[in-house]
Order: C-alpha cells, then structure tokens, then sequence
C-alpha cells in the first residue's frame, strides 16, 4: 500500500512523527520517565534564580540564599555561576524566555529543594534557545542528543557566547550573540562594577550584549551617602608607616624614620616619642622602619616588633649602600609611654652588613635578611594563630632587570621569602617544626620559608577566618599589580611572572624557563598599569559592625601610588567574589588600613607630613525618596523634549538592586515600555532610555519597585510600597479633565432594582484601556467583585454594568482618579476618586454561608497550615453546590506605631471549593489573618468570616536613662513602651546612635545596635546610653584614673548614664604632688553618679614643698573631725605639704555638746587648713 502525504500540515505531521521517534513521546531520550507525574504552571510569581533554576516567589521572605520553595532545575544546559556578568545574563535571558506566557513543567521527583524538570518540547525550545545565545552549554546528561549535541559543538568550536570565552577564566572581553527572537538583555560593566548597568528590553531588539572586560579603574571621588572621611591625627607626623590599637584606647604610630608614637583615641599625641630608633636605622629611599606590631600578649609582655633597616656603620658616605635589615623587639614600660632599651631583642636578621651576598656565600644558613636596592625591601610582619611571627622579606631588585629578583626563587636565600619563626622564649627566631621545608634543624634556612616568589611586602593581614591564611598587597613592575592570600608552601612566581602575566623580561633566563607554572600561586585581585606609576597594598578583611552589608566583611586593598583604596568581597575561603568599589584618596598615598576599635576604619599615607584619616558611617533609617525626577510627577511634557526619563535617589542605594526588573517605564494599558537603564553609583543618578517610540497624548508611570525584590539603600532599608510617578506625552490639544456628571443608581439610595444596570456617566468620552483595574464594586461586608466577570458597554460618555446585583446588600462604587485615573482619549485624569454607595431590593430569605473551619479566634504560629471548610444553604435552607463558594484570606497589617490603623492585603482567592489549606504567611509588623467565605447564588450573596489570630510574644523596650527613642520596624517611639510580636517573625530593632549629648553604648542584653531578632518568647530589650567624660591633669601628661580606666592624660571614656563610677588621681606622679581638682575638690578619690551631660575632669600637681605635721585636737578631747572626707577622733595628726589645701570639719555636736569654735581662730566649722610647720587646731565644744 502507497500512502501519499501533501501539503504542509501533512509535511508537519511528517515532521513531528521524526521528532517522536528521535526523543521518545515525552522527549527523554526515547524513555517515558515515571517519576515525572506532577504539573507545575510556570508563570508570573516564577522568577529565574540563575541561567539553569527557577524559583517561586513566595514573598519577604525569598532570597539568594533563602528560598522557601522547590527549585526547578531546567535539564540539559550548564551555566556560569549566578553573580558573574555571564551567569546574569544566562539568568536575565531564562527569565525572558518564561516572561509573558504560561509554562507547563513536568516535574520529576528529586531533592527537596531541586527538582528537575522533564524535558518536554516546550523545555527543550528554552533549552535550545539558552544554547543558542551563547550564555549556556549542554550537560553531560544529554549529549547523546544528537541535535543539541551538533548545536552546542558549533558553538564551542565558534567560541560563540560568554559561556565558552568565561569558562575558566575570569575577565573577558566584550562579545555579542543574537538571539531567536527580537528582544534584548544587557548586562554591561562601564568601568567599574559600582556603575554596572543591567539592561532589559523587550521588542524591537535583535542581540544579547554582554561586556564582562577586566575591572577598569574608574574611582568614587564622592563617597556614598552616610560615610563620614575626616583626617583623625594632628599633622604632626613625618611619614607614618604603620598604626596599632590597644583595646585600652591607645594609639601607636609608627614613623618611617624610627620612631614611635602613642596617641589618644582622638589624634593627639601623648608627650614624646616612645622609642626613637633614628641612631641605628637607615630611612634612605624606601628604607627604615616597614611595620610594627604589637605582641598577640601585650597586655602580659608589654612587646612590640618592629621591621627595619638596620644601619650598622654610621659613615655618610656609604648611607646609600646595600643594607640588611631585621625584625627587632623591646618592652614598653608599665605606662606604655617608653621604651625599657635593655629588652631590645632580634628577633630574626642577626647578621649585618652591607648586604647579604659575602654573608651567605661564608654561612649557607646565615641569619641574613638583604636590603640591597633603596627598595624593595619588604617588611609585612604579623602572628599566626600560634603566636609564631610571619616576616615577609623584599628582593631588593628595584625597578630595573639585575639578578637580585631571581633570589625571590632561590632556596639559599631569605631574599623575596616569606618566613614564620618562634616568638617563643629558648626558640626566639627558630625555624617552626611544621613549615612546608623544615629540614629538621630550625636554624636553618628553608626550616624558617613558609613561602617564597613574593618582591616588596609591606604589611601582611591575618584572616579573621583561618589563622594561618594572611592577605597582603605585592608591589609589582611595570604590567599588573596584585594582591594574594598567603598560605603554607605558597609560590607567588614573582619574577617569572608579574602577577598573572608571564614576565618576558625574566622569562628567558633559565631559571624561568624550567619555573613550573602548575605551582603559580596566582593572586586573587589584579589590575593593570595605565602609563603611571602603581603600588599595590593590602589592608585588612575589615568587620565593622555598622558599615553597610556592601562595606562589611571586605578585604581592604589599595593602591599606594596611585592614590585610592578598594573592598573586596571574599567567601569563608578566602577566595574572591566580587570586586566591589574603589574610592579615590585626594593627596594621600594609603600605605595600611586597619579596624579601629570605635566601629572606624583607619587609612595610613606615608608621604609629607603624615595623613591618618578616619572613616566612619552612621546608619540612615529614613525612607528613600527620589530627590529630583524629570519629568516631575503629573508633569505634561511635548514629546519632541523627551529622550530620557532620570531621577537622583535621595541617598546611596545598593546597586546590584538597581536593574530593568526594579526601575522601569509603564504605558497607560500596563504595558513595559522597551528602554534601556543606565545607573550612576556615585550621583546616586538613574536614567531610562525608551528605544521605542513613545505615543503622544498617553500617560507612562516610572516605577521604582518597593519590596525586598526591589530597590534597597546601603542599610537595606525595604520601600514598603513602589514609587510611582506620572507624566504625560502630548501634543498640547485637550488639557481639559473629564468629570462624572450622573450615575445610577444614584448616592445613597436605597431599594434600587437588582436586575438594573449600574450607569457611570462622564462629561466626555473616555478611554477605556484598563478600565477593568480604574472601577471597583464592593459589598459592605468586604467581597470584591472582580471585574472581569462583568460586561462593559460604552455608550458615547456612558459606562454601564450589565450583570444582576445582589439583592438586599450595600454596594460601594469607586472610580479611581489621579495619577493612575480614569483618562479622557486625550489622556486627561479625572481629576480625584469618585466614590457612592447604594443598597439594592430586599427578596425574602436569603443565601447563608457557614464557615466549619477554622474557629473565630482560632491562633496560630507563621508556618502553621490554616485549613478551612465551608457550606452554604439557599433561602429554602438546601445546600448549595461548592461552585457558588468563594474564598478569600486577608492579612491584617497593623505598623508598629502607639495607636495603629491596620490595612488589608489579598493574601488568597479561591472559587469554587467547600475546602482548602493555606500557609499561614509571614507579613511586616504585627499581623493577624481574616479568611472570608462568600456564596453569591441566584443574585443573593451570604458571606461569614473567621478571624484568626497569631501567636505573639510581648516585647519591651526600655532605655538607660529612660525616655529615649527607640526604633522597631523603623518606627520610633520613647521608651518605655511595649509591643506584642508575632511568634517567629523577625523585627529589626534599631538604638540611634547619639541621644542628645549622649552616645549609644550596648543592648543591656548584648547585639549590635542594628539587630534583628525573631519573636519566640517575651523579651527585654535595654539600650545603654553612656557621656564622654574626659580626664585632665595640669600639667598634661599625668597618670589618673576614670572608671577603672587607668592611663596617661588626657584621654576620655564613654561612661554608662546612672552609673556610680570612681575617679582618681594619684598622690604624687612623676615627681609632682596632688593638689586638689580644678572643680575644687580635694580628696584624690571622688565617686561620681553619671548625669546626662559630658564633664571634664583636671588634676592639679604641683613640685613638693616642706613637709608640714598638721595636729589636730579637739575641747573635750574625743569629737568627731573630718579631714579630707576621712574622719577620724581628736587628738591625731596628719602630714601634708606646706601650702597645699586641706579641708577640714568638726562635727556639729559631741557627747551631747555643741561645736562653738575653732580655738586658734574665729572660721566657720567647715574651712580650709593648712599652714606652717606643726600647726595646732582645736575644735572647742
């Protein structure tokens, strides 16, 4: 038998016979999977979490790294990781391809938190689409699919597509790949990852443009809204090198030239130097003191270690010659303001000279650190997690090609090492037994390399995650500068290759050509020189409590030379991220950053007389607002003047929220307008660029979406509502807004007729785009019509509902106007809400609906299933068919303010069902939930409702002292107050920072400041507020006490409001006597209850004077006198200084007598003593 096919459903047919017989009918590779049985609709709460898995959006709570729902893995493609530029261009374009239509998945059965989806024609389309692009390539799973297969070899051996130019490596150029259909998505990078631009568009487009170039260097020159940069010190300082913290509140500063510093928390310095080194160190060029550290145990020992160039031959003529330098140690005494010289140690570099060369020629295990050129010399010190010192040694090479680099290889050399030695007593400067080449002997060499390859070190950083990993900052030549992790056994390749390059000025040397690159250990930051002069520098992996999520937790890079500071995000592997920012330092050349112990970062710049700025951020809990928009909302605007639409947010946002999916344009039908979206990080600017073109005498909203899925500050502060602005295309014809001048039935009438329609006249015609979402109908007891059910007829100006009503019920009828209005076909607003309410014809009995479940009152914990169950009974009392049953769940938000208006949110809607369950959700604030039946049969409705309620658990907020603000959920109220929270919902509670002329101190029950808490149980929560008080002594520079802080004045401390603190001072210091305080109390020993406001305190010494024996008598003997608040019983005496003040009293009364006078004079009975030598007084009674 012939059979004879034509035409070209016949060919289709053809066709899709093929394709069943290729793939198997439901596209698996020719096998029915059975485990692939559930459908799941696909559509517009799914969200692309990356190029390869979609998510549902189930509200607050989804995020990166939280989502409470299944993911569903599309099969057969792999793509770049999330965050990189080509894996968000995967994910943008998976999301266009779900966007806009309905998907039905087959899903298979999986992990809980994946599943994989089947691969059904429809799947296969996106499939082939996302090979196609070039930003997916096909799985190991599928490559026996021979026509996937064959598409995605094109691509590769093409080297189409980001997918196949990314894999492997991290920067890329630009490239563009086309797409099947006419759409656009871009992701592009102009410069600098703070000024990324995310770009969708949607028609009218031909390609996919992905720019993923290396990292240029465009700098921040205005610093995001909420930092605060001040120079901290007094500009005194010649070249500070180095900076340490004690967590006693003192500064040290180290100078170039071999000196050390110590200043107060505020900049000033502490009297003279602490140890001045100049004698014996070489600052020529680059050289002198590197870095200092201060011991892991100084509190015990009292050590600092110190990086230097040693000079050991004081001739001028040979001051430029090579050197050696050391790492030494010395004690500082009990006050921490000098140095004890007979405690100077070395540590490591015993051996000195000029240079190293003839020194380890004699002793292969000389204990020789080399500083041959005028730089490069090194000098990165810190400790491991053992107390061990970690020392990084220069080359000495400079800047010019000469064999002194290649030691950085060489094991017969500390030159261009790292080295980690004992700080041990008995084992100080010894090898430790478990470095990567300990030979068995600790005194030798390769027993003290932990690493090798590196040129110029300055300072190396301990990982707050590993205490053996460290970061530092390398200087390199003349291509790319870099920063490293460092970590045991290490080959940092330097000077084979220049950070991640091949150096092809050493490359041909021998040494070079059998360097074995597998063993490169490349570096995780690099960025290349651009004609000047560069210096990398590596600072710490700052965690700052009150930095934005955007700063905290960074790697603090720099570059010296060039003038500018970067954070760098690592993982709890310390390998890198994300590259975030750089920030441009006017005249300053950072040399170390550091954590300072008052939530501040601290930049050091070596050069003139010295900078050290400070860095601080104060947390913004105000509502982001758009401080200029063009156009201006409402504003009508000829569309000859409009190319863009721009706004300026009112403070710094976090870019990676700003995107096409956050900020976009609406047309008046709801449609997205094709534009593209450039931000400015730095100008806080946005600007919408349409790439249609737009239709005069229409209305288009910019919006600018609220929510945790939209745009968020650097406090991740969440906009609880979208903003919205409206402005108008026109020609300049009608201007004129339209007015409603009649409905029916009418306002306020009662018995209207149920079968007639509902008439809404205007004064002109109207534009009926939307009309549906501009016209809402509501019963009295809270059922919404939805207007899709009904019919609209436009006769000229009139708009009338042709469906029945519901007999005997209240309706209200709400025409919405303003910015999202009603409009004329000139694209006129009616002008504001029209709103009129009515109450139709009684008919008899009616329906009556009955809720079984859940309970009125019923309570429940978030997460809980709320299972409901219903019925409903027509007028006869016979039960209705479930079709007639609709259900609906609000949630009842009320703010946490002291008298709340709460407000409703659709939650769920369901037709057609006597019973359901849903999830009880979580909501902002305090929430409870209404779920609402509603039988609408033969034109009657009954409704009943089930409120049900949340656990909570009563939180209260108090402050120290009482009656400061305190903010819940961003709202501010004064303690004290209470507030009942839903049971495992998370609040975030927030202290300010300054109260007056107080300063927040802790949570009584401990957190940061800013913290979020989830509700369990009742809770305390206590904010601490404390004053600065300040300590003094005339003369400056004396020992006192404030609040069990002892230290060399002047310094402060923040002390706790209420609190009972002593204040002392002593009784002689450095040869000077107390005097007395400036206030005029005389007891050295003062208890002081902490007010509101700051004080200062001076004690006044003075030199000594004769000694005078002061006794004291009293007629009778026996009574009671009081002499500098110590009171003791005449007779006695006491010794003081001739001159010095006393304050001295009798007691009113004595064994039933009455004070009458002092017998030596006529002064009162509380007086001032004192005087010449063995001086008698005499109380008389």
């Amino acid at each position: 038998m012939e059979i004879r096919i034509r035409g070209r459903v016949a060919q289709s047919l053809l066709l899709l016979l093929a394709l069943f017989v290729l793939f198997g009918i439901d596209g698996v590779h020719g096998e029915e999977r059975k485990d692939c049985t559930r459908d799941v609709h696909v559509y517009k709460d799914w969200f692309a979490y990356d190029g390869m898995l979609v998510g549902r959006d189930t509200g607050p709570n989804v995020t990166a790294n939280n989502l409470n729902n299944e993911l569903l893995r599309i099969p057969c493609i792999n793509t770049i990781y999330r965050n990189h530029p080509c894996g968000l261009a995967a994910r943008l374009k998976l999301h266009q391809l779900l966007k806009g239509e309905r998907v039905r998945f087959k899903v298979c059965s999986g992990p809980s938190t994946e599943r994989e989806v089947l691969l059904s024609q429809r799947v296969r389309e996106i499939v082939r689409n996302m090979i196609k692009s070039g930003l997916a390539g096909l799985a190991e799973s599928c490559k026996n699919d021979a026509l996937l297969a064959a598409l995605n070899e094109k691509m590769r051996s093409e080297g189409r597509g980001c997918y196949w130019r990314t894999t492997g490596a991290a920067d890329r150029e630009e490239f563009t790949t086309r797409s099947d259909r006419n759409d656009e998505l871009r992701y592009r990078f102009n410069g600098d990852k703070s000024r990324a631009t995310s770009e969708g568009s949607y028609g009218e487009t031909s390609h996919v443009k992905v720019n993923t170039a290396a990292r240029a260097t465009d700098l921040l020159e205005e610093y995001p809204t909420g930092f605060k940069v001040e120079q901290w010190n007094s500009g005194f300082l010649f070249r500070p090198v180095d900076i340490m913290f004690h967590p006693l509140g003192s500064v040290y500063v180290a100078l170039n030239e071999g000196r050390l510093f110590r200043l107060t928390s505020s900049g000033e310095a502490v009297g003279g130097s602490v140890l001045d080194w100049r004698s014996f160190v070489n600052d020529y060029n680059d050289r002198g003191f590197m870095s200092a550290k201060l011991s892991p145990n100084f509190d015990e020992d009292s050590l600092v270690y110190f990086y230097l160039v040693y000079e050991h031959n004081s001739d001028p003529e040979t001051y430029k010659w090579s050197r050696t330098a050391r790492v030494m140690r010395v004690k500082l005494n009990a006050d921490g303001t000098s140095e004890l010289p007979a405690t100077r140690e070395v540590v490591v570099g015993t051996r000195s000279g000029y240079g190293c060369d003839n020194i380890d020629g004699a002793d292969p295990h000389a204990d020789c650190l080399g500083a041959a050129g005028r730089s490069h010399v090194g000098g990165g010190i810190n400790f491991d997690e053992l107390k061990n010192l970690v020392v990084a040694v220069g080359d000495g090479g400079f800047s010019w090609v000469k064999e002194d680099a290649l030691k950085a290889q060489r094991p017969n050399t500390y030159s261009g090492k790292v080295l980690r030695v004992s700080t041990a007593e008995g084992a100080l400067g010894l090898g430790v037994e478990d470095n990567p080449w300990f030979t068995g002997n600790p005194t030798h060499k390769l027993s003290k390399i932990y690493a090798y390859g590196v040129r110029n070190v300055l300072h190396l950083h301990r990982s707050p995650l590993d205490g053996f990993t460290f970061y530092f900052g390398d200087t390199q030549w003349n291509k790319k500068e870099e920063v490293n992790v460092l970590r045991a056994g290490n080959n940092h390749g330097w000077p084979c290759f220049e950070s991640d390059l091949k150096n092809t000025q050493w490359y041909n040397n021998p040494e070079c050509e059998s360097f074995d690159v597998a063993s490169h250990k490349k570096p995780i930051i690099g960025w290349a020189h651009e004609g000047s002069t560069h210096s990398s520098m590596a600072g710490e992996r700052i965690r700052i409590g009150n930095f934005p999520r955007r700063y905290n937790d960074r790697l603090i890079y720099a570059d010296h030379a060039a003038g500018w500071i970067g954070f760098a995000e690592l993982d709890e592997n310390d390998t890198l991220v994300r590259d975030v920012e750089r920030w441009k330092l006017d005249n300053m050349n950072p040399v170390q950053a550091k954590a300072g112990l008052d939530n501040a970062l601290y930049i050091v710049s070596v050069y003139g007389s010295g900078t050290i700025l400070r860095v601080s951020y104060e947390t913004d809990i105000t509502p982001l607002v758009l401080e200029a928009v063009n156009p201006s909302d409402g504003e009508q605007v000829a569309s000859s003047n409009l190319d863009e639409v721009s706004g300026i947010f009112s403070k710094s946002v976090e870019p990676e929220t700003v995107n096409s999916e956050t900020i976009f344009i609406k047309n008046d039908t709801g449609g997205l307008v094709a534009a593209n979206l450039e931000f400015d990080y730095e100008t806080r600017t946005f600007i919408v660029k349409p790439t249609v073109t737009l239709a005069d005498e229409r209305d288009y909203w910019l919006v600018i979406k609220g929510g945790p899925s939209g745009v968020l500050d650097l406090d991740n502060n969440v906009l609880e509502n979208d903003i919205i602005t409206l402005f108008r295309l026109s020609s300049g014809s009608d201007t004129t807004p339209p007015t409603i001048v009649r409905t029916w039935p009418t306002a306020d009438e009662t018995g209207a007729s149920q079968s007639k329609s509902i008439t809404i006249e205007f004064s002109e015609e109207i534009d009926l785009t939307d009309i549906l979402n501009k016209v809402t109908i509501v019963t009295e007891s809270g059922f919404v019509f939805l207007m899709q059910n009904f019919r609209w007829i436009d006769s000229s100006r009139q708009l009338k509902l042709q469906d029945d009503l519901f007999y005997g019920t209240r309706f209200t009828v709400t025409v919405l106007g303003g910015a999202a209005g009603v409009s004329d076909l000139a694209g006129n607003r009616l002008t504001s809400e029209y709103s009129w309410s009515f109450t139709t014809e009684e008919q008899g009995a009616s329906v009556v609906a009955e809720i079984l479940s859940p309970t009125d009152g019923d309570i429940v914990t978030v997460g809980d299933t709320i299972h409901f169950e219903g019925r409903a009974f027509d007028a006869e009392g016979y039960e209705i068919s479930s079709s007639y049953l609709r259900w609906q769940v609000l949630i009842k938000h009320c703010p946490f303010t002291e008298n709340p208006t709460c407000h409703d949110h659709v939650e769920y809607y369901r037709e057609g069902v006597s019973k359901g369950s849903i999830v009880a959700p979580f909501h902002f604030d305090n929430f409870f939930y209404e779920v609402g039946l509603f039988a609408v049969y033969n034109n009657q409705i009954g409704q009943a409702f089930a409120t049900v309620r949340t656990w909570r658990a009563l939180f209260t907020f108090e402050s120290q002292p009482t009656g400061l603000p305190l903010a819940l959920n961003g709202v501010l109220r004064t303690t004290p107050f209470t507030e009942k929270v839903v049971r495992f919902s998370p609040v975030l509670i927030y202290a300010p920072v300054g109260a007056g002329s107080m300063t927040f101190m802790k949570w009584a029950e401990g957190g940061r400041r800013e913290k979020q808490v989830t509700a369990e149980r009742a809770t305390t929560f206590k904010a601490v507020y404390g004053v600065l008080y300040s300590m003094e002594t005339s003369p400056t520079g004396m020992r006192a006490t404030l609040d069990r802080k002892g230290a060399i004045a002047p310094f402060t401390k923040v002390v706790e409001v209420g609190a009972r603190i002593q204040i002392a001072a002593p009784a002689t210091s450095e040869g000077l006597v107390f005097q007395g305080w400036l206030d005029g109390v005389a007891s050295r020993i003062r208890w002081i209850t902490v007010g509101q406001t700051p004080l200062t305190f001076r004690a006044l010494f003075a030199e000594p004077s004769q000694a005078v024996t002061l006794v004291i008598e009293s007629q009778p003997n026996g009574a009671s006198v009081t002499v500098n608040d110590e009171t003791q019983t005449a007779p006695f005496t006491v010794e003081q200084q001739s001159g010095s003040v006393t304050a001295l009293s009798c007691a009113p009364r004595s064994n039933g007598m009455v004070w009458v006078k002092w017998m030596e004079d006529g002064a009162d009975r509380e007086r001032q003593g004192g005087g010449s030598p063995k001086k008698k007084i005499t109380c008389v009674y």
